[in-house]
């Protein structure tokens, strides 16, 4: 799930077991997009792979409620800009 897909569909039945334990905390959901941000996976996508996760980071872009202060985020959306330079981003 990443943060530009609004609705949740995979795996929101697994969450609920999780709401007692977060309370009103934020739930922190792994994204999918940097999976693929692999040396063997950007073969498969091809010459201009970079250009998917420049779409990626702009829809990042647009999305507002992200939170940009948050350090976890922080590296994420760094990881995209790496991938959308066309360099492969350390893996975390």
């Amino acid at each position: 799930m990443d943060p530009w897909f609004e609705p949740l569909q995979n795996g929101r039945h697994r969450l609920w077991s999780t709401l007692d334990f977060f309370g009103s905390e934020l739930v922190p959901i792994k994204g999918d997009a940097l999976g693929y941000a692999t040396p063997l996976n950007t073969q498969e996508l091809g010459e201009n792979w970079h250009r998917l996760f420049k779409m990626n980071l702009q829809e990042l872009d647009a999305v507002d409620w992200f939170d940009t202060s948050d350090p976890v985020n922080i590296r994420f959306a760094d990881a995209l800009r790496t991938a959308a330079r066309g360099e492969h981003p350390a893996r975390f």
